[in-house]
């Protein structure tokens, strides 16, 4: 990596050069140049700049290469992981712009509901893709103290129902939601509606990407 932040610190220096060129002077008021139509803004032509940072980027890519950093293992290993990272990146973006997620003002109702209520639920882990039941962990809790991951999962839940767990893809456990029963304490709600649903929103996003990655997976 430290290959790759030596490159884009000479890309850096180069775009530096560029902006200084390109950066226009704060002209001073005086009868001399208020209308003189030869004083220029710039320290240099736009064109001229970017040449100049062209040519300035171009000797240290020249530089970079004489003492042999593009042909070391450990550059082109950084620079393969970089490129692989944005590849997946560029995609996800895609795929989330094409995605299209509802959350309707009773989901929002059902996740406020369950504060204030003792969740039972049980969580089994999935091995190679099968769920082992017999390796089951009951847990019962308030939903409020639930992390938020959990609050957003077992919200949309009734008893006897299930939901998966991922992880980047991966299916690592299957989450079943027993009982539902009031608590004595009253619940304290410190979150707004419009937060809920944005966080709502989110969660449904994750599990359709992971639920993608996951048919992607499966096809390999």
């Amino acid at each position: 990596m430290k290959y790759l932040l030596t490159i884009f610190a000479l890309v850096a220096m180069s775009s530096m050069l560029t902006l200084y060129y390109l950066w226009p002077d704060t002209p001073t008021e005086t009868p001399e140049n208020t209308n003189s139509p030869t004083t220029s803004s710039y320290h240099q032509p736009g064109e001229d700049a970017r040449l100049a940072a062209s040519a300035t980027r171009q000797v240290l890519v020249q530089e970079a290469q004489r003492i042999g950093i593009d042909k070391e293992d450990s550059f082109r290993r950084s620079l393969k992981e970089y490129y692989e990272q944005s590849l997946v990146k560029v995609l996800t973006d895609r795929k989330l712009t094409e995605m299209k997620v509802s959350i309707s003002e009773e989901d929002v109702d059902k996740y406020f509901s369950r504060f204030g209520h003792i969740i039972t639920f049980i969580r089994f882990p999935v091995e190679d893709g099968q769920v082992k039941k017999e390796n089951g962990y009951q847990s019962t809790v308030l939903f409020d103290e639930l992390s938020s991951t959990l609050q957003l999962l077992l919200a949309n839940l009734n008893p006897g129902e299930s939901a998966k767990q991922f992880e980047t893809g991966t299916e690592i456990s299957v989450i079943r939601l027993d009982k539902i029963v009031p608590a004595e304490t009253p619940p304290v709600i410190k979150t707004d509606r419009n937060r809920v649903k944005e966080q709502l929103e989110n969660y449904q996003r994750s599990l359709e990407i992971d639920r993608w990655i996951s048919g992607l997976q499966n096809k390999t």
